[in-house]
């Protein structure tokens, strides 16, 4: 090692804020950065030296146990590194909850010792119990529990994040508060103007009810008004959980022609500021069109609502916790669980936000691609480009669509497809899954007999599950098998499932692998949700249940056959289809006969690219078409045209008001108006289940253009 990377090195470990430890053979400690003695209280002539017994006795009672048996395994094994939380006496008395990581370097001439790094997370756990303390309190009867805090839902740290982040990202002032305007996170982009009122006593009073007012709880809208104090235009909206006020999220200290100079000055005496100094400061407020200024406020209402949302799952998720009462071992084992389902959660609202924003520039790239093939010669080369481009588009579209069947936002929708060709399609998706150390063998595709009805992202989401679990059984390597076959309910109750229903024929999809096998002990548990025999942080204990739950909804079942050291058989039954899969359209088809009209058609999208694919698209073909960005926009539009319209295409997600909402308000107006709605995301907003059979008309992003103008024609046409 170089002079220069031991100084580097030395200078890491010395500077770290967490702590670093090299015991010896004997079990005393050699070394020890400074972050040790600032984190235990303890001098550092007090640590270094000390034998292990000396530590160990410092270790809490309920914990020392453990920690010896983990401190002889990583003394015994050079190849193992142990993670391990445990108390340790502080200087003052208190009990330190810490993290370690251990690692055998004993073989190594500059260490010949066990390194442990130790992080402080006392914090952390009490944070935790906190938080456990109060949702467990909404459990108990009525009244004798304390009120619910913002912060015991969401740590500072949390709020203080999201805060800053869309403070930056808009360029406003930001701020959230408790419900009588008390701050609970540090100011985000706070004016000068501000800062200055704030620092008299009058001025923060006056702030301080002035965030409350603004704050004030409204679920249906966000409020935009005058601050107060200073007259800047602010906005504010309420945090709630199960009906109870728990915060506010504020924004603002922006100005428009409406606000003087003189009115600062005036308030300035009012509060004792010094009057030219505010009127310097507010002339350095950031401008902001009243306009622009709405957009973001609608857009921290969403946000406060999100954060609603979130804070009563996780009090419903309590209440679960709280009905599992029990030992302390089944306790700990839940908690765990409450913790995997709330990243799991999180998981699915990235992936479903993510697939909403690419739906949408699918739907622009392939009506935009698709009407420029229409335009171009067969024989010239770009039209041969442009298909490539669209058959790029469609498997992006697929791979959409797998994200939004993982996180359940996916519109529901029923079809017939063929199990064999699906499998085909998801070959390359599941090789990459198991890795170049497993064989991946599946059905030839070309027998039309294996049909079946069903969600096809719910099944590629089964064969994701069973796929995983086959790899991870096979950790040194092997071959994986998906075979299906067809076989009528008595052949299927004799050789697999005795609980099938008579008079069905069973397409049967067979997953096997040359693993390890499942015990026999194992075994009843393993559709249980939970219950993992993987090592810690590599399970979810979701795969098979998940998997068990869809098979229930497509009207079939899972069973399993397995020998320990001999691989395992899972038999999932899908009841055949009794229509067998439309021939997919060609290429050229899908640009022959595209519906024209003339009707007026009133397009509402907020995503600039897609409105004006499909305003092109639909004046191609012959219709009248006024767009608008939003659902405000698109009822002034309605309000000023005079002539009839006679079609509503709105998307479902959009700021500030939904196309639900949207295209209610325009029917109860124009009785004979029609309405298409069009998303690719769907969360809270449509119920579609109980709304198909009310002649609702749903166009799934993302489209070609003979999707849309075949359900625009269809819908018009519809008497």
């Amino acid at each position: 090692m170089t002079p220069f990377s031991e100084h580097l090195y030395r200078a890491l470990i010395d500077h770290s804020v967490h702590g670093v430890a090299v015991v010896d053979a004997a079990g005393s400690i050699v070394y020890g950065n400074p972050a040790i003695s600032r984190i235990l209280g303890y001098t550092h002539g007090l640590l270094i030296g000390a034998p292990a017994e000396a530590i160990f006795k410092l270790i809490h009672p309920d914990d020392v146990d453990d920690v010896r048996y983990q401190f002889n395994r990583v003394f015994k094994d050079p190849t193992l590194i142990v993670e391990k939380q445990f108390r340790l006496k502080h200087f003052q008395g208190r009990w330190v909850h810490l993290h370690t990581t251990a690692k055998n370097c004993l073989d190594i001439p500059e260490i010949q010792g066990v390194v442990i790094f130790y992080r402080d997370i006392t914090a952390q756990i009490r944070s935790e119990e906190a938080l456990k303390k109060r949702i467990l309190s909404l459990t108990s009867p009525k009244g004798s529990g304390e009120p619910l805090h913002l912060l015991d839902l969401f740590t500072r740290e949390e709020l203080q994040l999201l805060q800053d982040r869309f403070a930056n990202a808009t360029g406003v002032a930001s701020l959230i508060t408790e419900p009588d305007g008390t701050p609970i996170t540090e100011p985000s982009n706070f004016c000068a103007l501000c800062d200055l009122i704030r620092s008299t006593e009058p001025g923060l009073r006056n702030c301080r009810v002035s965030d409350a007012e603004i704050g004030r709880l409204n679920t249906k809208s966000v409020r935009v008004q005058p601050c107060l104090s200073g007259g800047l235009w602010d906005a504010g909206t309420g945090i709630e959980v199960a009906g109870q006020h728990i915060g506010n999220w504020l924004v603002g200290q922006v100005r428009d022609e409406s606000q003087s100079e003189e009115k600062i000055r005036s308030y300035a005496r009012e509060i004792g500021v010094d009057e030219d100094a505010a009127a310097e400061a507010f002339s350095h407020v950031k401008p902001m069109s009243n306009e622009q200024f709405q957009k973001v406020a609608e857009a921290v209402f969403i946000l406060a609502k999100q954060l609603s949302n979130m804070a009563y799952q996780n009090v419903l998720q309590a209440r679960v916790i709280a009905n599992w009462e029990g030992a302390e071992q089944e306790r700990a084992k839940i908690e765990e669980q409450f913790v995997q389902a709330q990243k799991m959660e999180s998981i699915g609202r990235l992936t479903s936000g993510i697939a909403h924003d690419f739906n949408n520039l699918l739907t622009g790239i392939t009506g935009a691609v698709q009407l420029a093939q229409m335009k171009v010669e067969k024989k010239d080369p770009l039209y041969e480009t442009l298909g490539e481009i669209n058959i790029a588009a469609m498997r992006a579209a697929d791979l959409t669509q797998q994200l939004l069947s993982f996180s359940r936002k996916r519109v529901s929708e029923q079809q017939v497809f063929n199990l064999n060709e699906l499998i085909h399609d998801m070959s390359r998706l599941l090789m990459r899954i198991i890795g170049e150390n497993i064989t991946l063998n599946i059905p030839q595709t070309g027998d039309v007999e294996y049909s079946i009805l069903g969600y096809p992202g719910q099944v590629e989401q089964i064969l994701v599950n069973m796929v995983v679990n086959a790899r991870d059984a096979m950790s040194g390597g092997g071959s994986l098998t998906l075979d299906t076959v067809l076989l009528s309910s008595e052949e299927a109750r004799a050789l697999f499932a005795e609980e099938l229903p008579p008079g069905e024929t069973w397409v049967t999809l067979i997953v096997s692998d040359s693993g390890k096998g499942i015990e026999d002990a194992v075994l009843p548990f393993i559709f249980t949700p939970f219950f993992t025999t993987k090592s810690e942080g590599k399970g979810t204990g979701l795969g098979l249940s998940t998997v068990k739950t869809i098979m229930e909804r497509h009207g079939g079942t899972i069973t399993v056959r397995t020998t320990v050291g001999s691989g395992t058989r899972f038999i999932l039954f899908f009841q055949k289809a009794d229509t067998e899969v439309a021939p997919a359209a060609s290429a050229e088809q899908l640009h022959l006969d595209l519906k024209s009209g003339n009707e007026t058609i009133l397009v509402v999208e907020d995503e600039d690219m897609v409105r004006k694919v499909i305003i092109k698209i639909l004046k191609v073909h012959g219709y009248n078409v006024l767009a608008a960005a939003s659902g405000r926009a698109a009822l002034n539009i309605a309000r000023e045209y005079e002539r009839p319209i006679h079609l509503l295409l709105t998307d479902v997600v959009m700021p500030g008001m939904n196309g639900h909402d949207l295209a209610q308000r325009l029917v109860a107006r124009y009785s004979d108006l029609k309405v298409i709605y069009s998303s690719g995301y769907v969360d809270n907003i449509l119920d579609l289940d109980k709304e198909t059979n009310a002649g609702l008309h749903f166009l799934r992003k993302p489209y070609t253009p003979r999707h849309l103008t075949e359900i625009v024609r269809k819908v018009l046409d519809d008497r």
